[in-house]
This record gives C-alpha cells, structure tokens and sequence, in this order.
C-alpha cells in the first residue's frame, strides 16, 4: 500500500487477506492467501490460494488450489468473475485444471460456478455448480475419455490387478444435490469399443458397447451410500471365466437396488436379462478393494433358453469333454451361487432339452431331470438324475432311459445301476465314475454288461456289410488314467456263431486328435457261411479260428497286427468252397490276376464247387507291408487252401510282401463288386 503526504490522494496498490482456517455453509479452507488488486470502474485483478479445501458431500477435498481472475466485477451485492482459471494439484477426479466463470451473491448466500476445458482421463470434461446456505448441486459432462487414464482416474475407489489391461473411449454424465446434510444424484457411463483382459487369459473382454449409470444418496449422517444401478450390454463379445457371452446376439440388462461402504458394492435386489438366454433375480456382493473381485451372490433362473446358453455358459467349461460340441434346444430353470469370482453350486432342472453331438457320437431327445452341483469335490449335495425320451451313441439308437447320479467338483458317479436300451439289446452299466473333467489329470472308472444286440443293425448304424449274429458279454472294468484306457479283463463278441474276443487291450490319447488302441484279439469257431456270405468274396463252409496279436490301430487305422486266421483243429462238418472263392483266395496269394480264370477254361469249368481240407492265412503287418504266408510251406510259396477229393484244388501263394493300403482298397473294391477277381500288387 502507498499513502502520500498533505493533500496529495493515496494510492491502492493491493489488498491481501490470509487466513489459517476459513469456514462457510459450502466449504473449509486451509492456509488461505486472498489477494485484491484494485482497477477501474469497480473492477479488480483476484488471486487466490489453500493448501487444502474441503466441500461438504462427495463434491470433496482439493490439495493446493489456486484460481485467480483478470478482471473481477464486485460493485454491488453480487461479485462476479466471467474470465477465471482454476487449478488444483488434486481433486476427487484427479488434477483439475480449468477456465470458468462464477458469481455469488451475498445477500442470497447464493454461489454459481460453470468451468470448462477440464482436461480429464485423456478426454474434455464440463463442471456446473449452484450452491446456497442449506443446499448445493453440481454436474459433471465429459467426453472421450480413455481406458488407462480413466483406470488411474478410478484406483482410489476400485482399482484392478496391475496384469489387467484394458482399452477404449467412455463417456460420462453425473449430477449431485445436497439438502440438509443429506445427498443425491444420478450419474452414467457410456463405453464403446471397450476391451480388456487379464494375464491368464480368463477374463476378456472384446468391442464392447456398454452402458453403466444409476442413482446414490447418502442419508445425513451415514457414511454408508444407498445406490441404485442399470447396466446394458449391447455388443461385443466377452469372456468371464468359463462364460463366454456374444453380446451382439444376446444383449445383457441388468438392475440393481444396494449399498457401497467404500470398499463393498453390494445388490440386496439384483434382476438380469440376457435376450434369447436367460431371465435371472438375486444378489450379488462386489470387492473393490485391495482388487475388483465377484465376492459373493445368488441368482434365481426363471428362463435359461438353448441353443444360447449352451453356447455361452457351457460350451467352453465342456470343451476337452464328449459335451464339447454340441446342438441344443430347449429350456431350463434354477438357482446358482457364486464365490470369489466362480459358481460355487448350481441346482438345476430341464424341461424338454434336446441334445445332438456335431459329430453324431451321441444325440437325446426330451431330457429332462435335474442337476446339483457343487464346486467343493467332498461337498454333500442332493441327488441328480436325468431322464430322456430317446437317445443315441455312434450311429446305434435307443429308447427312454434314466441315470441317477452326483456332481461335485470336477467329478462325475453313477449312484446307482442303470440300462441304456439300443436297439433290440443295451448297455447295462454297474459303475461309472469321472474326476478331474477338463484336466489332464481326468481318470475315470467303468463296468457293465452289453445285452446281446443284434449285428444287422449294429452293422446298418455303422455302415458295414450286414453281419450275422449278436453282440453281447461282459464289459470288464475299464480305468482311464494319464490318458489311458485300459480293461481289466476280455470283451466278448457273439458273432456269426461263434465268438470274438478281445484282451490286453489300451487306449491312447481317446479324446485327443489321433487315439491309439492296442489289442489282442481271437476268433473261436466262427461259422464260415455266414462270414463269406457277408463279405461276397465267394461261398466257404466250415468254421474260422485264429488271432490278431500285437494289433495296434492309429486313429483306427492298422499300422500293426500278427494275423493267421485258418480252419480250427478237429473241425466236422462239410469243407466246400465256391468257385468264386478259390479264384478270390488264389489272387490274394498270388502276385498277378488271371489264374484261376485260365484252370476254368478247361476241365475245372464244370465244378462250381469243391471240397478242402484246410484254409489258412497269415499277415504280418508293419510299415505298410504285409508279409504273407499260409498253413504250411509248399516248395518256394506256401498253401493258403488245401484241396481234398477229386477234382482236388490247391492254392499256393507266392506273394510274400503286399503292400497294405493297396490290398485293404482292393479287398473293399471286390465285396461292393459284382464278383470280380482280386488283383494284388506286391
């Protein structure tokens, strides 16, 4: 301040106020500096400065906040500041920096404040403020804010792990009113092209469309506030553990009525509406702090529709099983729980769902039945059981059926026996058990009996030659382990009156892309009519023995196999075979066509049929070749047919290696002809 002497007038340079503590009905400051710098027509340069301001409610605390105005207009009861600038090192929102224009009236006790230019998480955001003795509001406008700076913006009050990445542009409306120490307001977030995921994969999120808002209110004197929110998801697609949701399909809704204490969002009304999946109602607690995490909830399913749930809730949980690729319909209801970001038990009950495998392993009709579950392994939960109408596995086809089982877990049991009906027969099973489902780990155990089924259908369903007979016998217990199947014991087959059965058998890798089987297999007295007769390689009477040891099929495919197939010691009967057969056996031993066809230009031309002795043939296959040989020596070849009577035939073979595919597609080619001679190429 200047002051001159005797008449001379008194200059005003400035007019500085300081202050430890200031207090209002709006406000408490720190360590305030106001300083006044006069100019003309009842104008005045403002600077003002504080270490700390605190308003009332959620508008907050501001650290080191300085504003100052070029040309303040303070005649009259009402000041005024329409050029102002405003920073604050911190504020509720981040640093704020901003122009804006203010007022207060001091005989209404009335303050008006508009800012813009608010440069806020990478995008531009609009403040409006109105405040008076008993009440305040306030509205906060921004656009094109951005994921990381936004994520920062927000670690205060919910904070992500330091793994979770996330991306895109958000908008954001809010308005707030205090009353009487009481608070409210309402607010909204709108996303687009949001995404993001954490370390692991199991949570991602892709060109999402979203929308987030609600209303708050604190009452006076609670720290505790009472909200209300609405969440629309309308596209994009994201992955929540094992849910996958197609947003853009299947927009999600969601409302919900509770409390947030600082630390807890929680729901006491929470109701969801996912279009064409499911209608759903319960609670739900989220952690936001130390990180954001699904605490706690429960829902209620009123409509859980197929094929869309499937696809969404299941699908990706059941991928590395026999449930992975399926087609669906229909609907079901229920109730699930979930804990620590995962479902933690699900009581669920069908009407009328249909399930088909893509890849035709299996396929029911009308199932219906009801599902409990619980995620601890040990946890004691209700019985399960499923029924359905009709049913199918790989081609064979059945009736209605029931199991009764329980889940747990990664586990699977049969509580009690069941009958699976094919056909004219079915599957009876004693013991099923899975654990582990999805894991390497997965081992399972199983046991029945097969109810003799009859081969013309098998046959039909699987697409080979007609074959005579039943299926039937004891399925020993089989163990899945470390990827491997193993028996206990032998399956037997009744089959063209005879039996075939199968032991020392394993499987490889069964659910993996290339499986290998390994057996032993052995052919007791099967009746030769009926085989030839399938096969349409020519008429043989008699009955066939042999084994196939050391068979090893590579994605059901031979790769190795000792075979030596014959007529059993001691065999009675009569011993015929066609014409057609003795030229069929003849060029399979032979390493050229044409023979046979040459004998029965002459005397042979009128027999059609002949008497043997024997029939007999080995094959020793490894590495796509076959060595060949037959009962016995005969001189440089071997015999694969020894005659008896007049006229007496012999066949001899003399094509020691045969090239496997070569044979196998010959073979094929001759039983869909109309009779013609097999040629075999070494």
């Amino acid at each position: 301040m200047l002051v001159g002497a005797g008449s001379q007038a008194v200059a005003l340079e400035a007019i500085v106020f300081s202050a430890r503590h200031v207090e209002s009905p709006f406000f408490k400051a720190e360590n305030v500096r106001l300083t006044l710098r006069p100019r003309d027509s009842g104008r005045a340069a403002l600077e003002m400065r504080a270490t700390r301001v605190m308003f009332s409610g959620p508008l907050g605390d501001y650290r080191d906040l300085r504003l100052s105005c070029a040309s303040a207009e303070l005649d009259g009861p009402a000041p005024v500041c329409r050029n102002l600038n405003l920073a604050s090192a911190t504020s509720p929102l981040g640093p704020l920096r901003m122009s804006a224009a203010a007022s207060y009236n001091m005989d209404q006790e009335r303050l008006s404040f508009n800012g813009a230019g608010w440069q806020l998480a990478g995008g531009v955001a609009t403040v409006a403020a109105r405040a008076a003795a008993r009440s305040w509001s306030g509205q906060l406008h921004s656009v094109g804010m951005q994921g990381n700076p936004l994520r920062k913006l927000l670690k205060p009050y919910a904070s992500l792990a330091d793994d979770f990445a996330t991306a895109g542009k958000f908008d954001f409306d809010a308005s707030l009113g205090g009353m009487n120490g009481a608070t409210r307001g309402t607010w909204k977030l709108l996303g687009s092209g949001v995404e993001f995921s954490n370390s692991d994969a199991t949570i991602i999120g892709e060109k999402l469309v979203l929308s987030l808002g609600g209303t708050v209110e604190w009452p006076r004197g609670s720290d505790i506030m009472l909200q209300t929110t609405d969440f629309a998801a309308t596209s994009g697609q994201a992955l929540l553990g094992p849910a996958l949701l197609d947003l853009t399909k299947n927009p999600l809704t969601a409302s919900g009525r509770g409390d947030y204490d600082g630390k807890q969002l929680r729901f006491a009304s929470l109701r969801v509406s996912q279009q064409r999946l499911l209608e759903a109602e319960g609670s739900l607690g989220l952690r936001l702090e130390p990180d954001f995490a699904l605490d706690s909830g429960s829902l209620r399913i009123t409509r859980l529709e197929f094929p869309a749930a499937y696809t969404s809730l299941i699908q990706l949980a059941a991928a590395a099983t026999v449930f992975g690729e399926l087609k669906t319909a229909g609907q079901a209801s229920g109730e699930l729980w979930l804990a620590n970001n995962a479902v933690s038990r699900v009581d669920l009950v069908t009407r009328g769902l249909d399930l088909e495998d893509t890849k035709g392993r299996f396929r029911m009709t009308g199932l219906q039945g009801e599902l409990h579950w619980n995620a601890a392994p040990q946890a004691d939960a209700p019985a399960s059981w499923f029924s359905w109408r009709a049913g199918g596995s790989y081609g064979l086809s059945g009736g209605a059926a029931r199991i009764d089982f329980s889940a747990a877990g990664r586990g699977f049991a049969l509580t009690q026996p069941t009958r699976i009906p094919i056909f004219d027969g079915g599957l009876n099973i004693k013991l099923l058990s899975i654990n582990d489902i999805g894991l390497d780990s997965m081992h399972g155990s199983f046991e029945g009996d097969i109810q003799p089924i009859g081969m013309p259908k098998i046959s039909k369903a699987f697409g080979w030659p007609e074959l005579a007979g039943t299926l039937g016998g004891r399925i020993p217990r089989v163990e899945y382990r470390d990827k491997l199947v193993t028996f206990s014991g032998d399956v037997v087959a009744q089959v063209f009156a005879g039996r075939i059965v199968g032991s020392n058998m394993r499987l490889q890798d069964p659910l993996g892309p290339w499986p290998r089987f390994f057996a032993d297999i052995k052919l007791e007295n099967l009746d030769l009519a009926m085989v030839t007769d399938t096969f349409s390689i020519g008429s043989i009477t008699g009955h066939l023995a042999g084994e196939i040891r050391d068979m090893e099929l590579f994605n059901w495919s031979p790769v190795k196999f000792d075979a030596a197939l014959g007529t059993p010691r001691g065999d009675q009967g009569a011993h015929r075979i066609s014409a057609k057969a003795v030229g069929t056996l003849s060029d399979i031993g032979n390493s050229g066509g044409g023979g046979f066809a040459k004998l029965q230009s002459g005397l042979l031309q009128f027999f059609d049929e002949y008497d043997y002795d024997r029939i007999g043939i080995r094959c020793q296959l490894a590495n796509e070749t076959c060595n060949m040989s037959g009962i016995e020596k005969a001189g440089i070849g071997y015999y694969i047919l020894q005659g008896k009577g007049l006229p007496r035939i012999d066949i001899v073979g003399n094509a020691g290696r045969v090239n496997w595919p070569a044979l196998v597609g010959q073979i094929s080619d001759a039983m869909n002809s109309s009779g013609n001679n097999i040629e075999i190429r070494k």
